[in-house]
């Protein structure tokens, strides 16, 4: 009597163990699917808008295109570089040590990426330096002068060579340029050296 009573309840106990295995199935898709969603955005293709790395084909150092109240330049590199980077020196405030170059970007909307090798050199232990980069929108309207708005700044403290960058959503208009800038930072007492290298833009 109890075989049989096995036997009848053996096909519920197997169904049981099929449903339960197709709801643990279900569940499980949706992260499998938001997993590859965020693959397909971090490997999404980019469009280089601009590069440079403060050197000349002939290893001569350059600053061409771009400007700043002061530079200089030194042989102090990231890994597989060239043989120059760019240092600038903080500035008393508001001004701050800084260094530009103007990128001409394709009218209408979608994401810039600023990247960039940094590293600080600080003159003492008793030095903490910061340095900047940042993602400048500049407007030009028929009824008056440039207007400048940040878009996006990020700071760093990095005393070996790291990449630092800076993401922004713009919508660029006719007449509208986008900045790059550098920054040592700001100081009135305190000194120390920030090194640049390897600039990049791109549009995501």
């Amino acid at each position: 009597m109890s075989i049989m009573k096995s036997l009848f309840y053996l096909p519920l106990f197997l169904s049981a163990i099929i449903l339960f295995s197709a709801c643990q199935k279900t569940a499980n898709a949706p992260q499998s699917q938001s997993q590859s969603q965020d693959d397909a955005l971090t490997n999404a293709p980019k469009t280089l808008l601009y590069k440079f790395s403060f050197e000349t084909n002939d290893h001569d150092t350059s600053f061409k295109g771009w400007t700043g109240p002061f530079h200089g330049f030194s042989k102090d590199v990231p890994p597989n570089s060239g043989l120059w980077s760019l240092y600038l020196y903080p500035e008393l405030i508001p001004y701050g040590g800084h260094a530009e170059h103007i990128i001409k970007a394709d009218t209408g909307s979608y994401r810039l990426r600023f990247s960039c090798y940094t590293k600080i050199q600080s003159n003492s232990t008793d030095t903490f330096g910061t340095g900047y980069l940042r993602l400048i929108e500049e407007s030009i309207s028929t009824t008056s002068n440039a207007q400048r708005k940040t878009l996006a700044e990020t700071s760093f403290k990095n005393h070996d060579w790291a990449v630092n960058h800076v993401t922004a959503d713009v919508n660029i208009k006719s007449g509208d340029v986008i900045i790059i800038q550098v920054s040592a930072g700001l100081s009135e007492l305190l000194t120390w050296t920030t090194l640049f290298d390897r600039v990049k833009v791109e549009r995501e």
